[in-house]
């Protein structure tokens, strides 16, 4: 299965890490997107069930190295409604072991509310 994967070249990996290396990096490094999906794991788990992830914007700033960690955060600066639907406005971040921010974005998130009766 691993030959099939890294196709006909059976050292990929050691060619991933030489390239980085004549990149100036240290080492290898990680697949853009999956930070992304990371920030919308980040997302759905904090608005839950019931909300919705109706924007979400990531930015890619430095390479995560193989090794790093990252810890995924973030920050409601905005609560706003817009008609019938109550909407926040998050700050999103991945933050690595040395405390540098690798990614950098926005999300905003309708969430279910209850109607009150009068």
């Amino acid at each position: 299965m691993a030959e099939e994967v890294r196709g006909s070249n059976p050292r990929w990996w050691d060619d991933v890490q030489e390239a980085a290396e004549s990149a100036g990096l240290p080492g290898s490094y990680d697949y853009g997107c999956q930070r992304c999906c990371w920030m919308g794991h980040l997302l759905t788990n904090w608005m839950g069930d019931d909300g919705f992830l109706t924007k979400m914007y990531v930015e890619l700033r430095l390479f995560n190295v193989v090794g790093d960690t990252t810890w995924c955060r973030g920050k409601v600066i905005a609560k706003r409604e817009e008609g019938d639907e109550r909407l926040v406005d998050l700050e999103i971040w991945g933050e690595n072991q040395r405390g540098a921010v690798t990614t950098k974005g926005t999300a905003t998130i309708r969430l279910p509310f209850k109607q009150t009766t009068n």
